[in-house]
């Protein structure tokens, strides 16, 4: 596979499409900044972008993530306005990664709970078969 420049790969998708370049590249750049929002402010756990795959948050990196952010914090010097400003940053950023941790931990019960009835249903099925042949 050959890459393409930005500007053919627009050019190419506005005459397939009957549409304007600008139209094309905005839709792209609308596209792909709404992605990289998502994947900076750990909007969801998991992304699927077609073409590229799969993005997962790792548990173990959201969980030393927030320790290494709350020792930062801690230290950070409040006295300049760079500090102060760095410690707001530091703490949007907390706020996203318990935010994913806490989305995490709702996948994982959602998970358990699945699992959990699923085999519920194929033990009572297996000790169906076992009463009936008895």
């Amino acid at each position: 596979m050959v890459p393409k420049k930005a500007k053919e790969l627009y050019k190419q998708l506005a005459e397939e499409n009957n549409l304007s370049e600008t139209m094309v590249q905005n839709i792209v750049e609308f596209y792909y900044s709404t992605v990289k929002s998502n994947m900076v402010n750990l909007m969801h756990p998991r992304l699927d972008i077609l073409g590229l795959g799969h993005f997962i948050v790792k548990t173990t990196t959201v969980d030393k993530g927030i320790v290494k952010t709350e020792r930062q914090i801690a230290a950070q010097d409040e006295s300049t306005f760079k500090g102060y400003h760095y410690k707001k940053v530091l703490e949007e950023k907390l706020v996203n990664l318990k935010r994913i941790e806490q989305r995490l931990l709702e996948n994982k019960e959602l998970k358990r709970k699945f699992k959990e009835k699923k085999n519920e249903g194929s033990v009572k099925s297996n000790m169906g078969e076992q009463e009936s042949n008895s």
